[in-house]
């Protein structure tokens, strides 16, 4: 879920948020999106297929990816439990060594993190010590947060799990693409959207496009267009008070029916059930 992700994590003062994701969890499959901010994932059950950019990683029990800014991403559970942590990357302090700042270069993107961390390091026990804080919150635990962050900055510096922003054009360029595409399914996914109108965002024809897409993000793009649709439903029913009538024609479904249907099928649940849990 690709769409540029805007919501602000956290507070302005403690940028930081942990999110348990279980099959009960309304975004129990990560829509392929992208965001500036920094984003951990840690693997408790199963199998979580994460797709970064072009690359995909099968993570299982124990696996732990970091997700750097500007990355489009999205994660397919099988048989999934995952935690997740997103952060304002400005939230780090700072250090000049030598002229040079890696939490500033991790945030600009000059500089990439490793995605994956490798399970018998220092690196990788401070990241779980990070999760373990954030699931068993109390008195100090931010601070403690904040001091385990810097420790895992200075350990990815010591092991050199860092390399240079630089990505190869071709690669650069289907990510733009793609991001072109959900950008504009973000801005207007409550109006009626076709499969023309999507492929021609990114000057393909409709039969190339949909193998582009599909590749990019294991769906078709209309099944993408769907599954958006009902995220941003699942967001309306959480937060307003609009009827569901409304709400499904706010995000282009035309037929109520049809909205509760498919809202039924992706979620386990009907809008009306979903609202009063």
């Amino acid at each position: 879920m690709s769409y540029n992700e805007v919501k602000v994590h956290g507070t302005l003062e403690f940028p930081l948020e942990f999110y348990h994701v279980d099959s009960s969890h309304p975004r129990y499959e990560m829509t392929f999106h992208w965001h500036t901010n920094l984003e951990l994932i840690r693997v408790l059950e199963g199998e979580l297929l994460i797709t970064l950019n072009k690359k995909e990683i099968k993570a299982k029990k124990g696996d732990v990816v970091f997700v750097n800014s500007e990355v489009v991403h999205g994660a397919l559970p099988n048989s999934c439990v995952y935690e997740c942590i997103v952060y304002n990357p400005f939230f780090i302090p700072g250090v000049t060594d030598n002229g040079f700042s890696f939490s500033e270069s991790v945030a600009s993107g000059a500089v990439v993190v490793n995605d994956i961390f490798s399970k018998d390091d220092e690196l990788y026990a401070c990241v779980n010590k990070i999760f373990d804080t954030f699931s068993k919150a109390g008195d100090g635990s931010k601070y403690i947060i904040l001091g385990l962050f810097c420790q895992m900055y200075g350990l990815i510096i010591k092991s050199g799990k860092y390399r240079s922003g630089e990505i190869d054009s071709a690669s650069a360029d289907s990510v733009i693409k793609l991001k072109n595409v959900l950008r504009y399914i973000r801005d207007s996914y409550d109006s009626p959207i076709t499969l023309e109108d999507m492929a021609q965002t990114v000057g393909m024809s409709t039969k190339y496009f949909c193998s582009f897409f599909k590749s990019m993000t294991h769906k078709t793009p209309v099944e993408y267009l769907i599954s958006y649709r009902i995220d941003r439903a699942v967001q309306k029913l959480t937060k307003t008070d609009k009827s569901i009538t409304e709400i499904a024609f706010e995000c282009g479904f035309n037929d109520l029916s049809y909205f509760i249907k498919t809202f039924k099928r992706i979620n386990n649940t009907t809008p009306a059930a979903f609202r009063k849990q």
